[in-house]
């Protein structure tokens, strides 16, 4: 038996307010900044260069709502371009992000380094939403995953995805979804989601963002 008793919502809407209100505040995703290995990301993850020609980053942006001036789309294409001349070398992940990191730093000291606003965030990270989408899918299955469209329970699993990856998403959660066992499954994204750590050791913003999932 799959979950039950789900709550339905406009999914888009919700989701970009529940990421948003967990990323869209912090000045850090405002900005250009680095992902720890070397790839240039703004907003609620979105990794510049994981795009594969920059073309594509002016179609998300567009669709997101971001206009940039003629100077300020050449100053991303600049960063765009040399962070992936960087991350196509054989330097190893410290060196790519050390380099990549200062070449972050100096467009985000420049006339035409852009801030993205919290609406901006949620609407860019629309653009991303299916990779987080499908690691949920990934988890539960198809059929399961297609039975929770246009929930918050859905919307809850992706933020999941989005702050943690498949490795949140152990056996027993699954298993509680599966079973509609919603006790468990609460108990599953509340504690054991942060391998039974608690907020003094994950910090209070994880487990508030567990919390509110």
């Amino acid at each position: 038996m799959a979950l039950t008793g789900l709550h339905t919502t406009d999914y888009e809407t919700a989701l970009k307010a529940f990421i948003t209100s967990k990323e869209g505040s912090k000045t850090s995703v405002l900005k250009v900044h680095t992902d720890g290995v070397g790839v240039p990301t703004i907003g609620a993850g979105y990794a510049l260069t994981a795009r594969t020609t920059f073309a594509l980053v002016k179609a998300d942006f567009s669709v997101a709502g971001i206009t940039l001036s003629a100077e300020e789309e050449q100053a991303l294409k600049d960063l765009y371009d040399d962070s992936n001349g960087i991350l196509a070398t054989s330097l190893n992940t410290a060196q790519k992000e050390s380099q990549v990191k200062a070449l972050v730093d100096t467009y985000n000291a420049s006339a035409n380094a852009i801030t993205l606003s919290s609406t901006q965030v949620g609407e860019l990270f629309l653009t991303i939403k299916d990779t987080y989408e499908n690691i949920v899918k990934s988890k539960l299955g198809t059929a399961l995953y297609n039975s929770l469209a246009n929930t918050k329970e859905l919307v809850a699993l992706v933020d999941l995805a989005y702050n943690g990856g498949a490795g949140l998403f152990g056996t027993d959660l699954v298993n509680a979804l599966q079973n509609n066992d919603r006790a468990e499954a609460w108990f599953q994204i509340r504690y054991q989601s942060n391998g039974g750590k608690s907020y003094q050791t994950v910090g209070t913003g994880m487990a508030e963002r567990r919390v509110a999932e």
